[in-house]
C-alpha cells in the first residue's frame, strides 16, 4: 500500500491530487479486503452446496470482477501520478472527470457486492433453520 502525505506547503491543487490518491489506495485497500471475504464466502457455499449454485457463480463472478478492477486500479494508481504534473487548468480537469468516473464505477460495483453478500447471508441463514 503506498503512503501519500499532505504537507503543510501543499497547494490547493497538489492536495486534491493527493486526496484522489488516497481516496484509490482506499478502494484499492477494500476491494483486497474484499477478495478474502469472497474467497471465504465460496469456501462456505462449496462446503454447503453444489458448486453449481447460482449464488456459487455469483461470487465466482464477483472474485472475477473485483480482481479486474484492482488490475484496473493500480495501473490508474500509476496514471494519476501524471495528475501532478499538469500545468494548465484543461489537464486538471481531465484528471478530475476520469476520477470521478473511476469513483462512479467503484460504487456501482459495492452495490453489486452488497447485493450478491445479501443473497449469501439470506441463504445461509436460511438453510439453518
Amino acid at each position: 500500500m503506498l503512503i501519500t502525505r499532505i504537507y503543510d506547503h501543499d497547494s490547493e491543487l497538489d492536495v486534491l491530487h493527493k486526496n484522489n490518491l488516497m481516496e484509490l489506495e482506499n478502494w484499492l485497500y477494500h476491494l483486497g479486503s474484499l477478495k478474502t471475504d469472497i474467497d471465504k464466502m465460496l469456501e462456505i457455499i462449496g462446503d454447503r452446496y453444489t458448486k453449481t449454485t447460482s449464488l456459487y457463480q455469483k461470487l465466482l463472478d464477483e472474485k472475477r470482477e473485483n480482481s479486474a478492477q484492482m488490475d484496473i486500479y493500480f495501473k490508474y494508481v500509476n496514471h494519476l501520478k501524471g495528475s501532478v504534473e499538469c500545468e494548465d487548468l484543461q489537464c486538471d480537469r481531465y484528471y478530475a472527470i476520469q476520477h470521478e468516473e473511476f469513483r462512479k464505477h467503484y460504487r456501482y460495483s459495492m452495490e453489486k457486492y452488497h447485493k450478491v453478500k445479501d443473497e449469501f447471508f439470506n441463504t445461509i441463514l436460511g438453510s439453518e433453520d
